[in-house]
């Protein structure tokens, strides 16, 4: 049998996309020994946080999370005794809860909004922030915005669809955000959830709502988006943060297979010139030529030097 290019192509597409392979459940196992608890708020706009279905506006619920203390740095296990769980989850129903919810939250260290990729489940989504945060020693309050991905390989369209969709939803959340907290806020986003961001920026300004609120830093982690969309992005959204960073890879075989799939040079994530960032505003952190990281797609979570990054980050002065 012959296969075609475009059918190769996306058949490779889809197999170097699924970055994270672990699935997991929110599963919920109150006796959890040898575990840290970690707060994430868990915002979005799927139906419920078990469903793929879109919905129009946003719900919230408090999960604490078990994370395993007795794992590798970077990884997230799901299964066996010494797996990611959940302790607790709890709905909240009302602005005053969300606050109330953020309010034990350091005030002196930011707020970080994680926004996943592509492929992820509500479980996956949550449970790297989690990660994230123990292994980066992320002091401040944690909130996942879990846009709807059909969580699949065969699933980038529908997922890039739902990113168009998502960009209200968490336009909804930065302003909910901004009455809740009134601390900083960094913005930390991966793969095509770095294209909802932009998306989401360039759409608040030109729908006139106030750019950037309290937005201290943003922070995109190997973005799959094409290096023009990106200029139109930056210019459609306004000021952004004087903290603004790129973190690429030309080693990361997932954005060469969207390049080829989306016949463009290159995605933004795979582009190392810095001289092409600093006009627009963004610092480049190259981690082309880290290799302690498990997967090169994921190199921001499993790098045990970008994760000494993202702590120094942290308790910089992002004012």
């Amino acid at each position: 049998m012959t296969i075609s290019r475009r059918a190769f192509m996306g058949t490779a597409l889809m197999t170097s996309l699924s970055a994270c392979t672990a699935r997991g459940t929110l599963t919920t196992l109150p006796d959890t020994p040898d575990h840290q608890v970690q707060q994430i708020i868990a915002a979005t706009n799927r139906v419920s946080l078990d469903s793929a279905v879109r919905a129009d506006r946003l719900s919230f619920s408090k999960i604490d999370v078990a994370v395993p203390e007795h794992r590798e740095i970077g990884t997230v296990p799901v299964s066996g005794a010494n797996a990611f769980s959940v302790l607790s989850r709890q709905n909240l129903d009302t602005e005053d809860a969300l606050r109330a919810a953020l309010q034990n939250a350091p005030r002196n260290a930011p707020l970080t909004l994680w926004i996943h990729g592509y492929n992820n489940t509500a479980a996956e989504a949550i449970y790297r922030q989690a990660q994230l945060a123990i292994d980066a020693k992320m002091e401040g309050a944690q909130v996942t915005f879990v846009w709807p991905s059909a969580a699949t390989a065969r699933g980038y369209v529908h997922d890039r669809d739902s990113v168009l969709h998502a960009r209200q939803p968490l336009s909804d959340l930065l302003d909910t955000l901004d009455r809740v907290w009134p601390g900083d806020i960094v913005l930390v986003a991966h793969s095509l959830g770095a294209f909802l961001a932009m998306e989401t920026l360039s759409w608040r300004n030109r729908g006139g709502h106030r750019a950037n609120i309290n937005l201290r830093g943003l922070v995109l982690l190997q973005p799959d988006i094409a290096t023009d969309v990106f200029r139109a992005q930056v210019a459609g959204a306004g000021p952004l943060p004087e903290l603004s960073v790129v973190v690429a890879s030309d080693a990361d075989p997932a954005l060469w297979v969207s390049a080829r799939v989306s016949q463009s040079d290159r995605r933004l994530g795979a582009h190392t010139d810095p001289d092409f960032y600093m006009p627009l505003g963004f610092r480049l952190l190259d981690v082309s030529g880290i290799s302690d990281a498990s997967q090169p797609h994921l190199v921001a979570f499993s790098s045990q030097a970008f994760l000494s990054y993202l702590s120094r980050l942290q308790r910089s002065d992002l004012s």
